[in-house]
C-alpha cells in the first residue's frame, strides 16, 4: 500500500534538549513519506536556530509570543500539505514504523478521524503511559494502562487520545481544529470529542510504538498554574461538548470533587492551589457567553449521541481515581 504524504507537526516551548531526538526520530520514519513542521512558541533557547541548523528539511514556524500547545498546532497545520497531520510532542520519541502503522490503519477506514499508538514511558520502555482514555458520565476520563496482550493485537475504539496523535487533515479543519481558549492541557480530548460528534471515530493501533518522557517542558511551570488551566480546560469542554441532561451529572460531580479538592488543598496548607481552582471555575463563568456560542455550533453538527458513545467509549469510574482528583491521593 502506497501510503499518503503525512505532515507531522511538532509544538515545542523551550525545551531543545528533547526536540532534537524527537525530530530525528521523525526522519527516520519507515513506509510513508513524512514533512516535518516545526512550531517554535517563542522559545529562550533559540529553538527555531537549533533546528533550522541542524534539520535543514524542517519547515520552522516562529510564533511571537508563546500562544500554547493548540494554538501552536493550529499554525502548523495552516502550513501542511498532507493528507494526515501527526501531533507530536518534543519529548517523544517514535518506533520506525510508527507513523507507518497509523496511517495504514486509517487508509483501511474512512470512518476513522484520529488514531492513536502505544505511549510507553521512554526511561521504562516495558511501562505503558496510555493506550487511550475513555469517557465517564462524570466527567472523569479514565485511562487504559493495563490491556494484555490479546487486546494489543488488534485496532481498538477509544474516547481520546492520551498524548502524540494522527488525524485526518480534511476532519481536522472541519471540527475547527484545536480550540485557541485552551493554552496548556485537555486540547487532545476536547478535539477528540467533537471528532466524535461530528460522525467520525477515534481509535487505537497498538503496532504503533512511540515512547514519551514526559514533563519536560511542565517542569517549568508551577503546580497552581497547571491545575489552573487543567480545570479551566476540562470544565469549558464539557460546557461545549457535553449533551444535556448529562451535562448536569457531570456539573454537579464536578462541583462536588472541586469543592472537595479546594478544601484538601488548604487543610494541607497549599492556598495557592486553591485559589487556581477557584481562578478555573470564574473563567467558565466569565466566558459563559461565548461558551453557549461554542456549544451551539459544536451541538448542531452533533451525529452521536452521548448514550451511544458511553456505549462504545465508556469505563466506570474507579473509586481510586475520584480519590486521586479530589486530592485525597496524588495521582501516578
Amino acid at each position: 500500500m502506497v501510503l499518503p504524504l503525512v505532515s507531522a507537526i511538532i509544538t515545542t516551548y523551550n525545551n531543545k534538549r528533547w526536540l532534537g531526538r524527537s525530530v530525528a526520530s521523525i526522519l527516520r520514519q519507515s513506509g510513508v513519506s513524512v514533512e516535518v513542521i516545526v512550531v517554535d512558541n517563542a522559545s529562550l533557547d533559540q529553538a527555531a536556530r537549533y533546528v533550522r541548523e541542524h534539520f535543514p528539511d524542517v519547515r520552522v514556524v516562529e510564533l511571537p509570543v508563546n500562544r500554547g500547545f493548540g494554538a501552536g498546532n493550529n499554525a502548523g497545520a495552516k502550513v501542511a500539505r498532507g493528507k494526515y497531520l501527526f501531533i507530536g510532542n518534543d519529548d517523544s520519541v517514535l518506533d520506525r514504523n510508527c507513523i507507518e502503522e497509523m496511517a495504514a490503519v486509517m487508509e483501511k477506514d474512512a470512518s476513522i478521524g484520529v488514531c492513536q499508538g502505544r505511549i510507553s514511558s521512554y526511561d521504562y520502555p516495558r511501562t505503558i503511559q496510555s493506550t487511550g482514555l475513555f469517557f465517564n458520565y462524570s466527567g472523569v476520563l479514565v485511562g487504559d494502562r493495563k490491556r494484555d496482550d490479546a487486546d494489543l493485537s488488534r485496532p481498538n475504539e477509544i474516547f481520546a487520545a492520551g498524548g502524540p496523535f494522527l488525524v485526518r487533515r480534511d476532519v481536522f479543519e472541519k471540527v475547527g481544529g484545536f480550540d485557541k481558549d485552551f493554552f496548556l492541557y485537555f486540547e487532545e480530548v476536547d478535539l477528540c470529542w467533537r471528532v466524535w460528534l461530528w460522525g467520525f471515530r477515534v481509535v487505537y493501533a497498538p503496532r504503533a510504538m512511540l515512547y514519551h518522557k514526559g514533563g519536560a517542558t511542565t517542569r517549568q511551570l508551577s503546580e497552581a498554574f497547571i491545575l489552573t488551566h487543567s480545570v479551566r480546560n476540562r470544565l469549558h469542554s464539557y460546557l461545549k461538548n457535553m449533551g444535556f441532561p448529562r451535562i448536569l451529572i457531570a456539573l454537579m460531580v464536578q462541583a462536588g470533587v472541586l469543592s472537595a479538592a479546594g478544601s484538601v488543598f488548604l487543610f494541607r496548607g497549599k492556598p495557592l492551589q486553591s485559589l487556581a481552582i477557584l481562578k478555573a471555575v470564574g473563567w467558565n463563568i466569565w466566558h459563559l457567553p461565548k461558551e453557549i456560542a461554542k456549544r451551539f455550533g459544536i451541538q448542531r453538527m452533533r451525529r452521536i449521541s452521548d448514550r451511544e458513545l458511553f456505549r462504545r467509549v465508556g469505563a466506570a469510574l474507579p473509586l481510586e481515581r475520584l480519590l486521586a482528583i479530589s486530592g485525597f491521593r496524588r495521582t501516578g
